[in-house]
């Protein structure tokens, strides 16, 4: 074997200790994961997750499982938590927004809970109560952008009222400038079926309306898969629309 000179091996160390170091640097710019619970000691309780890197940035919820019979949403945040990175403004990912709903695999429990926003704190029924705790998450980290994924029974139609698959949904108009951006990157390389489309449908009580009117947000968004799709494919698809979504808002971020 062939052995390095010293010249060599000096700048084989000087190259790894590079690497270290950035390495080291990178670390210390990444935000570090917090866990947060939603509904402590309640029956809903759920745990979110904050990265917050402390420097300038957006400030961005994404949460899935708001109807606990859309997993897609679900595992695609499950799936990205351990290997975001987080090196500017907030993120807060709440992968199961509603859990006694999911765990009887229903739309909901009670009652919909993506119908009582912005909620009241009383005791019964629970879905009043989580969703004002929501809101609070919401308003007290005075988040910007909002993200839930969802998914459709069918294909959106622009002549068939609330079908939702493949869309971007919002229900506050004008919606925010970077829609069309994004959906351009959302859609670049997805085949003619997979592509998403924009669907403006207003939903009074809704979770993100709700949130967009009256926390002023810079934007909300649903996120619809159509349930068609195998539900890997689902998945992939809600995750590419997550970090684009975050890339085209301007966050800096990366992923192990």
């Amino acid at each position: 074997m062939q052995r390095l000179s010293g010249s060599a091996v000096f700048l084989l160390f000087g190259l790894l200790s590079l690497i270290i170091t950035a390495a080291g640097v990178a670390a210390e710019n990444a935000a570090t994961r917090q866990r947060g619970l939603i509904g402590l000691k309640q029956f809903y309780q759920t745990p979110y997750y904050i990265f917050d890197s402390g420097r300038p940035g957006p400030r961005i919820l994404i949460q899935a499982g708001i109807h606990g019979d859309e997993i897609a949403g679900i595992y695609a945040l499950e799936q990205l938590l351990p290997r975001l990175r987080v090196h500017s403004g907030l993120l807060i990912i709440f992968p199961r927004m509603n859990p006694p709903a999911i765990a009887i695999n229903r739309r909901f429990f009670n009652i919909d809970l993506n119908r009582v926003f912005p909620g009241v704190p009383v005791p019964d029924p629970y879905e009043f109560a989580l969703a004002r705790e929501i809101y609070n998450l919401v308003k007290d980290n005075r988040i910007e952008y909002t993200l839930t994924l969802h998914e459709a029974r069918t294909l959106h139609n622009p002549l068939r009222y609330k079908s939702f698959g493949q869309t971007i949904v919002y229900g506050i108009e004008p919606p925010p400038r970077l829609l069309w951006s994004w959906l351009q990157a959302l859609n670049k390389d997805l085949p003619i079926k997979e592509k998403f489309c924009h669907y403006y449908c207003p939903q009074e009580y809704g979770a993100t309306d709700v949130m967009v009117r009256e926390l002023r947000l810079k934007g909300g968004f649903a996120v619809e898969t159509w349930r068609a799709f195998d539900l890997l494919r689902r998945i992939d698809l809600q995750q590419l629309a997550v970090l684009t979504f975050l890339k085209q808002v301007g966050l800096e971020f990366s992923l192990q």
